[in-house]
């Protein structure tokens, strides 16, 4: 990209139906900590997904990490997510902002399912905002995972992007995709994407590679591309809009190259085509034993590329796929060596850390890295470690890669690093610090100039700088036993200025002349319409809401001019999703400063998530609300139960036929089949007095009372079915129960018979016989007053249950139950009964 430095600005600017002159407003220059050149005060991005493995943590977090010159407040939020923090960053410091990712991220994809079709999240990106400029970064963490990337501010952003991702891996049973995100810094953004990637490859949406999609975007919605498949690769995709945007592609398990283990999320900032070069002084990364894998992107067919001033190889076409628009090779395939890769026309190249399997480096995973062109060198920047302001929980050595012309093969004496302290730079030579030579120098010149690569370990984490009289490059990596990340430290040349109208609301045209001491001039013309304005809240949520239920929001409409507007168009994007307006007030004016309220109602019968777009103003100006809301439906289970083994002629009570509402809204019971179900069975449902229909709360439930009346002997099966509001439905409760003519009682399961030898009880009694007991075995015998549910279980000393005797409604009376020393050890253990609030125990002892 061309450098031009603007020494004269001539300003004619033209007022409708006035005249006045604009004085233009230049930023001023830091002499600090930043460089107006690498910071911003607006910017947009979104996360691609990253990945851990179950169960989440809270360590799965976005980072949103801000550099400042001076003291000031700074703003993220995600509109569409109700996320918003401001925090004060002193000056020259640092300060970060942890979001959960779940908010961060426009959609989690937990690798058991496919990943959504490309599709716009309303009001879903990052919007870092602040009073003067800032440098950003931004990390995404798991506990064994995470990388990250620097932001790239709106004033910086293209019109054209191609895509640097990396293919999904073979060797994963997950599906963990590689993803793109596109965030519209305006309104009225129209976004086209043509796929490119490998012949196998499709999106998740079924795009295929050379198809094309169209998407018109709001400022802060976000835009995302998948991946489909293992194998799978939507790098060299194109991406052109008519108004800037910010791309950032990732992939939640990168094998670097493919195949060599372990895997790690990658993340990069994409890099418009505008910038690009023809000439890149690639690093090579500290430790390694191998050269990295490379990829090179071209923007025009035919584009030759050369290494070390040899042609290397041809890129034929820009159709966007594999070894057509973009080429995949390791740097070289000797010992790590820098290297110079140059090429006749513009080309990107995305570096990329390799596994830990490729060379055996333990502390090392794949990271993806930008590598900068010759012509974006700069010669200040800073930059922020991931944990400068709140620690990361993990051991990480820093890195920067340092490319920088060479003075008689060394170091020069003018390159210093700045380490911030107290609120202070504190600036030191590099070769003082790290030594007067170079880690590689670079065989072929540029410009005439040699250039060398030296790698800085930095102390410790935190907020450094680098400056020099000559450009370089400069990159920041690190690693730990759990994750790598590495980006370039940006710099992007703009001659800032502002041009404001003193004669507000009227309109105004603007022709601007730039011109230099060379002759070069580049003359602008800048027409000004008046604006009328509307104010929306930007989102409105309905929240959970009931499937099949009628909800209704009201939200405001505000104007925010000076003149009375009038309001003729309320409108969403997608009728299918249940949002819907009263359209019968239309047209309606609102005057300035007023506010009109509006109804939005929402209804859907089908679970999942819903958002839509309400378009609200007329042909003078748009705003747009953001709308969403969650259908869920009521889901019921029924219990079942088993009475076991009664007496015929008894009364067994079974107070817990439970009737549970799993759901997350409320269920309603309407009715059940008593009358039918039961008719001429031994079974009783005890609801007389409950008053039909009645609701059970989410997550709660009610019991029912169902005796056991038996008067004859046999096997009994009944079911009873209730009526409830619920789509996902157990609805059944099954009974069983068997009767016998005598005292002889099985429990429910099998196990020892049980023997009633009396029905007289004088109260609650345990006893056991003989104690202790050999071979031959012993009973226990137990005395109930009152008719309970009661169980007699034996458990060992620590109180671990090993059997289950009796477990039933008993009536009044003396049973006598036989203990199974044959399936026991010999040995101490607990007899214990359990009848409503009673409890009693004995010690038993079973000898050999």
């Amino acid at each position: 990209m061309k450098k031009f430095l603007p020494l004269l600005a001539i300003f004619l600017l033209c007022l409708v139906p006035a005249s006045a002159q604009k004085q233009p407003v230049k930023s001023g220059k830091s002499d600090r900590i930043l460089t107006d050149t690498q910071a911003g005060k607006d910017f947009y991005f979104s996360f691609p997904p990253n990945f851990e493995e179950p169960p989440k943590s809270l360590e799965r977090t976005c980072r949103v990490v801000v550099i400042s010159k001076i003291k000031q407040t700074v703003t993220v939020e995600i509109t569409g997510r109700g996320y918003s923090e401001t925090k004060t960053v002193e000056a020259n410091d640092v300060t970060d902002f942890v979001i959960p990712a779940a908010v961060a991220e426009p959609f989690e994809n937990a690798g058991d399912t496919k990943a959504p079709e490309e599709k716009l999240y309303l009001q879903a990106g990052v919007h870092v905002s602040a009073q003067a400029p800032i440098s950003c970064y931004g990390y995404s963490m798991t506990k064994t995972s995470g990388e990250g990337f620097a932001v790239m501010p709106v004033s910086a952003l293209g019109t054209e992007y191609i895509v640097s991702s990396y293919q999904q891996c073979f060797d994963n049973p997950r599906n963990l995709i590689a993803t793109t995100t596109i965030t519209a810094a305006n309104d009225e953004t129209t976004v086209s994407f043509t796929m490119g990637g490998n012949s196998s490859s499709t999106t998740s949406g079924g795009l295929k590679p050379g198809s094309t999609t169209s998407f018109t975007m709001n400022k802060g919605d976000v835009l995302c591309f998948a991946t489909n498949g293992i194998g799978q690769d939507i790098s060299g995709s194109r991406i052109k809009s008519n108004k800037p945007v910010t791309v950032v592609s990732g992939n939640q398990s990168a094998l670097v190259p493919d195949g060599i283990p372990w895997g790690n999320y990658i993340c990069e900032m994409e890099i418009p085509t505008a910038h690009w070069g023809k000439e890149y002084l690639v690093p090579i990364f500290y430790g390694r034993k191998k050269n990295p894998q490379i990829r090179i992107y071209g923007k025009e067919k035919n584009t030759t590329v050369f290494r070390d001033g040899q042609q290397w190889l041809v890129i034929p076409k820009n159709t966007g796929k594999r070894e057509d628009g973009y080429i995949e090779r390791r740097l070289d395939d000797g010992n790590p060596s820098a290297k110079v890769v140059s090429s006749n026309k513009p080309i990107f190249i995305s570096v990329y850390n390799t596994g830990q399997s490729d060379d055996n480096l333990a502390s090392s995973k794949p990271f993806q890295m930008s590598v900068l062109p010759y012509e974006q060198y700069q010669k200040k920047v800073a930059f922020a470690t991931p944990g400068a302001k709140t620690p990361t929980g993990k051991t990480t050595t820093n890195y920067i890669a340092l490319i920088h012309e060479t003075v008689n093969g060394a170091v020069p004496d003018d390159l210093w690093l700045g380490t911030l302290t107290g609120g202070q730079l504190v600036w030191t030579r590099i070769i003082n610090q790290f030594g007067p030579g170079f880690d590689q120098n670079y065989s072929q010149q540029i410009n005439g100039k040699s250039y060398g690569l030296k790698t800085l370990v930095l102390p410790d984490e935190g907020v450094y700088a680098l400056r020099s009289s000559t450009a370089f490059a400069a990159y920041l990596y690190g690693n730990s036993a759990t994750d790598s990340y590495g980006f370039p430290v940006l710099g992007v040349s703009n001659f800032s200025w502002v041009l404001s109208d003193s004669m507000p609301p009227t309109n105004a045209l603007a022709v601007i002349t730039f011109s230099d001491l060379a002759g070069n001039d580049t003359t602008i013309t800048i027409t000004y319409s008046v604006q009328y304005a509307l104010s929306v809240d930007p989102a409105l949520d309905f929240g959970l809401v009931k499937s099949g239920s009628l909800v209704s929001l009201s939200t405001s409409i505000r104007n925010t001019s000076a003149l009375t507007y009038t309001v003729e168009k309320l409108e969403f994007s997608n009728p299918t999703q249940g949002f819907t307006i009263d359209k019968s007030i239309l047209p309606f004016t609102i005057p300035a400063g007023g506010t009109r309220d509006i109804t939005i109602t929402f209804t859907q019968k089908n679970d999942g998530f819903y958002t839509d777009k309400l378009s609200v103003g007329s042909a003078c100006s748009m705003s747009y609300l953001a709308v969403t809301a969650e259908v869920a439906s009521p889901d019921i289970i029924v219990d079942n139960h088993d009475f076991g083994s009664q007496v015929k002629n008894t009364r067994t009570s079974w107070g817990n036929l439970r009737v549970h509402n799993v759901g997350r809204v409320d269920l309603t019971i309407y009715s059940n089949d008593q009358a039918r179900s039961l008719s001429g069975k031994p079974f009783e449902l005890l609801d007389q007095g409950l008053k039909y229909p009645f609701v059970i709360k989410a997550g709660e439930y009610f019991d029912y009372r169902v005796d056991f009346i038996p008067t004859v002997s046999g096997d009994f099966t009944a079911t009873i079915s209730f009526a409830s509001d619920a789509t996902r439905s157990d609805i059944i409760a099954q009974l069983f129960g068997t009767v016998t003519d005598s005292s002889r009682i099985k429990p429910p399961g099998g196990g020892s018979q049980i023997n009633k030898i009396s029905n007289v009880a004088t109260g609650f009694n345990l006893a056991v016989s003989p104690n202790p007991m050999g071979a031959t075995g012993g009973t226990a015998e137990f005395m109930i007053p009152t008719q309970n549910a009661t169980e007699i279980t034996l458990a060992d000393m620590n109180g671990i249950t090993v059997a289950t005797l009796a477990k039933s409604s008993f009536d009044t009376g003396n049973y006598q139950v036989r203990i199974p020393v044959e399936q026991l050890s010999a040995g101490s253990y607990i007899l214990r009964m359990v009848s409503g609030s009673y409890v009693e125990e004995r010690v038993i002892v079973i000898v050999r």
